[in-house]
């Protein structure tokens, strides 16, 4: 990830006129080198650095130097929103926007829950950034317009999703939860989920119970199946 030489430890609100630093993680070279050349000249927007991992960005969260994490995303898996979470708990002081190519509303809705103040579609977010920045840093959500249709309470954006089948309800997991269910829809026992993650085979036992028990699932596949329904998985 390359990183502007200006390092400034800065928290909290930026002072007025300050422009907004964003870091943009995206794993397409070319996309990514458009969004930064196409913010280069913005008086709104200052990109302190950008690269394909989520590690990187969490390095600058910890130092203060972000305002806002730009997090490129075909669409919203499990994995995907265990990311989001990752930024999003990092520091409460910076906001999380995705940007998609996904159209569909699930997935914006799905980032939303694990943690995004924003989601922004690629074919417009060089219209729609600035707006989304400025929304998430004064604490609300944004949603691109195509997406989302405005709430007769606030008249802000809000996204509306078809009933889940089965009248099952999306529940939150946490993010340990998310990332063993992530591994047991890869098909991998409670043992080698256990290897991976570095914890006992009973402690996985555990956490599938819950997940289970959370899910209202019979079993791990009915789990994996209701999360993909509800937009957790894709």
């Amino acid at each position: 990830m390359r990183m502007s030489t200006a390092r400034h430890r800065v928290r909290g609100p930026r002072a007025q006129g300050t422009p907004n630093r964003i870091v943009i993680v995206e794993h397409d070279p070319v996309f990514r080198a458009g969004l930064v050349q196409a913010l280069r000249d913005s008086r709104q927007i200052r990109v302190v650095a950008h690269g394909a991992k989520v590690a990187e960005a969490l390095v600058l969260l910890r130092d203060g130097l972000v305002d806002v994490n730009v997090l490129g995303l075909e669409s919203i898996s499990i994995d995907d929103a265990c990311c989001i979470a990752r930024l999003a708990a990092a520091s409460p002081d910076a906001g999380v926007i995705v940007v998609s190519a996904s159209e569909d509303r699930q997935h914006a809705e799905a980032a939303l829950q694990a943690g995004a103040g924003g989601f922004v579609l690629k074919r417009t977010v060089r219209h729609e950034l600035v707006q989304a920045v400025d929304a998430v840093r004064a604490g609300r959500k944004y949603v691109s317009p195509g997406l989302a249709t405005p709430s007769p309470a606030t008249g802000l954006p809000r996204v509306h999703l078809p009933p889940a089948a089965d009248d099952f309800r999306p529940v939150a997991l946490t993010l340990r939860e998310a990332e063993i269910l992530s591994h047991a829809s890869r098909g991998l026992t409670n043992a080698e989920v256990a290897h991976e993650l570095g914890l006992s085979t009973k402690t996985v036992k555990n956490y599938m119970s819950t997940i289970l028990s959370k899910l209202q699932a019979r079993n791990r596949l009915e789990a994996v199946l209701k999360s993909q329904g509800s937009a957790l998985l894709s």
